[in-house]
């Protein structure tokens, strides 16, 4: 599961920095890796049986948010819902308590 959340996370990354000409390339990674990511997450345990299992959720969730520079964009934007910040500072909380940083 750490592997495909890495991998989810580099390509993106990836995906944020090509240049015109390697974007389709890098969107293509970017797509397949997020598929891996949701074939594992569908193996684990729903309601989570241990923090463990919360924090990959948080790990899950933070690949599919919309992110300006690796950072949760609704954190950042004036646009988004009360639901959506409330759901990014989760996130955000979660992965902090866990020591896990993506920037």
């Amino acid at each position: 599961m750490l592997e495909a959340i890495g991998e989810c996370v580099a390509a993106e990354r990836a995906l944020d920095l090509a240049p015109d000409d390697q974007y389709e390339a890098a969107d293509a990674r970017f797509s397949a890796a997020l598929k891996r990511v949701d074939e594992v997450a569908a193996q684990l345990p729903s309601p989570p049986r241990s923090n463990a299992d919360i924090v990959l959720r948080a790990q899950v969730a933070f690949c599919h948010a919309d992110k300006v520079h690796g950072q949760l964009a609704a954190l950042s934007s004036d646009e988004a819902g009360d639901d959506e910040v409330t759901a990014a500072r989760l996130i955000e909380a979660i992965l902090r308590s866990a020591g896990i940083s993506y920037t």
